[in-house]
């Protein structure tokens, strides 16, 4: 009981591989309460059949895809573990059943996890059709700072249209930080919908954010587009975020710019 999770999937990789019953046989015999430990047994079991007989690990999965799924709401819970990542035989085993939920769930959170580079994340990406990565980002794919790789580039889009047609304002704030920060031209807009989908203070926050993150690109850019704004709490937060980004050569200048707000704004930008 004290074993580290990928002691479990160690144990049954191999026994699936000398003798799939008996592993399956103590699979059934585990106690249903210990689910993290039968759920680490089950990856385990299709990882290691998807290799020599990816069929019967389809049936496994499609039979535990519950079972599975139900470990991605944290980290903790996932049923994934550096030992086996890069299983192509446990992704095409699950990346293969009907489109399904709980299939996706499984396969979102499988790419969110934190890895030390994201080459798998990358190809599993490149790699998947328009339907699977439409429903990749349906069931939580997101954005990381690492994912600014030209594969990636339809992704923003894909997530600030999953977040509209949803109401999700988290997803909607992801995909319009990526958006901007591709690609500068998009910042009037993108404020414009973040301002109008959002409530409370993040009407506020997330387009100084935006901003901000115009500005990691393009600062004289973002700098005029920051000069347009009327004074008020919009513009005194997305000074700030200018005054965090401003690279060496316009430090002056958003010192300039900022210390001629009120001194209401001033400390708003400070903060």
């Amino acid at each position: 009981m004290e074993a580290p999770p990928y002691v479990t999937w160690i144990l049954f990789h191999a026994w699936a591989q000398s003798d799939e019953k008996a592993a399956l046989a103590a699979f059934v015999n585990w106690p249903a309460h210990q689910e993290t430990e039968r759920r680490q047994a089950m990856v385990a079991m299709i990882a290691s059949l998807g290799t020599a007989q990816p069929a019967a690990a389809a049936a496994l999965a499609r039979a535990h895809l519950p079972l599975l799924a139900a470990g991605t709401s944290s980290p903790r819970g996932s049923p994934f573990f550096e030992g086996f990542q890069k299983s192509d035989a446990f992704w095409n085993a699950i990346a293969g059943l009907p489109e399904n939920p709980d299939r996706n769930k499984l396969l979102a959170a499988y790419l969110n996890l934190p890895r030390d580079n994201d080459n798998e994340v990358k190809r599993r990406w490149a790699e998947a059709p328009e339907p699977l990565r439409r429903a990749l980002v349906a069931a939580g794919f997101r954005m990381s700072k690492e994912m600014r790789d030209p594969v990636f580039d339809a992704l923003p889009a894909m997530i600030l249209e999953h977040a509209v047609k949803t109401g999700d304002r988290r997803a909607l704030s992801i995909g319009l930080v990526e958006q901007v920060r591709r690609d500068p031209d998009f910042l009037a807009e993108s404020v414009a919908l973040s301002q109008e989908k959002m409530t409370g203070r993040d009407r506020a926050e997330v387009p100084a954010t935006l901003i901000g993150s115009a500005a990691e690109r393009d600062f004289p850019k973002a700098l005029d587009y920051w000069r347009s704004l009327p004074d008020g709490l919009l513009k005194a937060r997305a000074a700030g975020a200018l005054g965090k980004a401003a690279p060496p050569e316009y430090r002056t200048v958003m010192e300039a710019e900022i210390s001629q707000l009120s001194p209401a704004d001033i400390k708003r930008a400070r903060q």
